[in-house]
C-alpha cells in the first residue's frame, strides 16, 4: 500500500512541498538525498555528471555505486540502515511507491540529456515532490 501525502499545502496540483512514504527505509533515503542535494554535493540538471535529472519526462536520479554508497552513509548518519548497493535502494524505493520501474529493463530508466551522447541509467522518482519543495526547471531528454 502507497501512503503519500504532502507535507507542504494541501489541495490542488499546484500545492508546495515535500512528498513522503510510510515507508522508514524510503523515508530515510528521500531524506538523505535532499540533503546530498541541499549540500551541493549532488547536482541537479547538468548532463552526465549530475546525480538527479528532473525532466519533461519526469524526475530521475542517476544511481551508480558511488551514489549509492553516499546515499548509505548518509542514512547511516540519521541512526537508520539501508543497502548500500543501488539495486537494495531502488527497489526499497519502487516498493514504497516513491519510485516506478522501468517497462522495459526492470529497475532502471535509460535516459539520455539531449546534450549529452550517452544514457545514463537512473531510476524515476514518481514525483518530483519527493526531492524538492521547489522543483528546478525542467530540462529536455531521451526517454
Amino acid at each position: 500500500m502507497n501512503s503519500e501525502k504532502s507535507t507542504g499545502q494541501s489541495g490542488d496540483s499546484g500545492a508546495v512541498g515535500y512528498r513522503t512514504v510510510a515507508n522508514a527505509q524510503a523515508r530515510a533515503i528521500l531524506l538523505a538525498m535532499r540533503s546530498l542535494i541541499c549540500s551541493d554535493r549532488w547536482t541537479v540538471n547538468e548532463g552526465e555528471k549530475s546525480a538527479v535529472l528532473n525532466t519533461n519526462k519526469g524526475c530521475f536520479v542517476a544511481l551508480d555505486a558511488d551514489r549509492a554508497k553516499a546515499l548509505s552513509e548518509e542514512v547511516a548518519k540519521m541512526g537508520q540502515q539501508v543497502p548500500s548497493d543501488r539495486d537494495g535502494i531502488a527497489r526499497i524505493l519502487v516498493m514504497s511507491g516513491a519510485a516506478k520501474p522501468s517497462n522495459l529493463i526492470g529497475l532502471y530508466w535509460s535516459v539520455t540529456a539531449y546534450h549529452s551522447a550517452r544514457p545514463i541509467a537512473c531510476i524515476r522518482i514518481a514525483h518530483e515532490n519527493f526531492i524538492f519543495m521547489a522543483p528546478p526547471n525542467k530540462i529536455n531528454v531521451i526517454v
